[in-house]
């Protein structure tokens, strides 16, 4: 086990701890496949409506008493988050905690019951969704067609635990009998194509069943379009555009590959987020009060000793790039006119990265100023 999986689990197993103390039901959805040997990034854990905003506020305190620094984000849809971040030994540990009442596919509640509805179990110490488990990790990523993340982890294409009792029956009741045996064998056979055409049959059976049973009509649906609207507005007020500017002495293609898998972890880590590359030339001059429908932030990179343009004073973050190392893909930041310099590989400075624009749009969000 690692220094940072270690870092991960003692948070973990304080925030469980916390949570059980405060008398809050609760069971992890995702991200405890691991525990108690591995453990990733982020939980996502199934809590009733009305716990969500007291579980989040449990946590962020118990982490913050631990040293981490956290930002708490409720989101205007089914999630808090709370996003937590510590500086170790080992470099910059990032944790995540998802608190979830319900999930769905276009309206259709999957996982829309009171908690006490949902079957609970332990598996190596952890509470754990069996249902909304099964949901979260399996279903719903066939009902998206999100194959390319299925495939990365297949080790996921299995029922685990009390699954294989309770999801057959489950699904079946949920659709048919028929329909679930052969989605469910697709599945454990681990053929893409096969799980596909089951998907195909699964999803009309799902809408279908629903329509004919009141069940897209139901509260959860209606909440769901509120969610919409409500993301559509965030979308045209406070979605963050982050311009990513890079100093015309560095090579456009070096910039790109230097920045492909940190674009890629901002657009899926961020939500709305558009990304936009530009050089230092085409900044300059530019009218930025054209830029503020959006919450703008700036990553600008340059090689050491470069000088940067002016900073654009409206926009949300800044956050400069003092070097980029093209041999170990190591990048200085510094941001919010610290004078520290934070020394990052890639994937962890477009972690921290992601995580200082969701904290400046809570701020935001918040009326608490820009940052």
């Amino acid at each position: 086990m690692n220094d940072i999986t270690k870092f991960r689990l003692e948070a973990a197993d304080q925030v469980f701890e916390s949570l059980t103390n405060a008398s809050i039901s609760w069971a992890v959805m995702h991200g405890g496949e691991g525990y108690p040997v591995a453990v990733g990034r982020d939980f996502d854990v199934l809590v009733e409506e009305n716990d969500r905003i007291k579980a989040s506020k449990i946590v962020e305190k118990i982490l913050v008493k631990d040293g981490w620094k956290v930002c708490f984000v409720p989101l205007p849809w089914n999630v808090t988050q709370v996003i937590a971040s510590k500086h170790a030994p080992c470099g910059i540990v990032a944790f995540e905690i998802d608190f979830v009442s319900y999930l769905t596919w276009h309206g259709i509640g999957l996982v829309d019951g009171p908690f006490e509805d949902e079957e609970v179990e332990i598996r190596n110490g952890l509470r754990c969704a069996v249902w909304a488990g099964f949901v979260k990790r399996v279903l719903i990523q066939c009902l998206t067609g999100n194959w390319e993340k299925l495939a990365s982890k297949p080790q996921e294409w299995s029922l685990i635990g009390q699954e294989e009792k309770f999801v057959p029956g489950r699904l079946g009741h949920f659709v048919d009998v028929e329909t679930a045996r052969h989605f469910l064998s697709a599945l454990r056979g681990g053929d893409v194509e096969e799980l596909k055409k089951a998907t195909q049959a699964l999803r009309r059976k799902v809408f279908f069943r629903s329509v004919y049973e009141g069940r897209v009509f139901k509260g959860v649906s209606i909440q769901w379009i509120k969610d919409k609207v409500a993301g559509k507005l965030l979308l045209r007020q406070r979605a963050p555009v982050v311009d990513i500017f890079f100093s015309p002495e560095i090579e456009i293609h070096l910039v790109k590959d230097i920045l492909k898998d940190f674009k890629a972890t901002v657009k899926k880590r961020l939500v709305f987020a558009q990304v936009r590359l530009f050089s230092e030339k085409e900044r300059r001059g530019w009218g930025f009060d054209s830029l503020l429908n959006s919450a703008n932030v700036n990553l600008t990179m340059r090689q050491k000793g470069q000088r940067i343009g002016d900073r654009n004073k409206n926009s949300l973050l800044n956050v400069d790039v003092l070097s980029v190392s093209l041999r170990d893909e190591k990048l200085r930041m510094v941001w919010n006119d610290e004078d520290t310099c934070h020394e990052v590989t890639q994937d962890e400075g477009a972690l921290l990265f992601c995580d200082l624009v969701m904290k400046s749009m809570h701020q935001l969000c918040s009326g608490k100023g820009n940052s």
